[in-house]
């Protein structure tokens, strides 16, 4: 898919806040069923162009998280899953990147 293939997707998909998050880790998601070839393109993208990168945070329920994940930065947001090669991965998150 070409990157002008992909920005027209990323446009017209309506991404939802993740509410859970507000506080902690602010961001927007798709699901794979709601958004299947949006989902399969940027997952691809998150594969083979991600840089992984630390992320630390306090949880919703208090608890302080660190892990790796793999970002892949594109058109002024970043996007990425908890596990690119989970064969259940069902979402992708994004975030706009400040100065990007």
């Amino acid at each position: 898919m070409s990157d002008r293939e992909l920005i027209e997707l990323i446009d017209n998909t309506d991404w939802i806040f993740a509410k859970t998050y507000a506080k902690v880790a602010p961001h927007y998601y798709i699901r794979r069923r709601s958004s299947t070839i949006l989902f399969w393109a940027l997952l691809e993208r998150i594969r083979n162009h991600g840089k992984e990168e630390y992320f630390s945070h306090t949880g919703t329920d208090g608890k302080f998280r660190e892990s790796n994940f793999s970002y892949y930065y594109f058109e002024g947001y970043k996007y990425w899953t908890i596990d690119p090669y989970d064969p259940f991965c069902i979402i992708i998150n994004r975030v706009e990147v400040e100065n990007a």
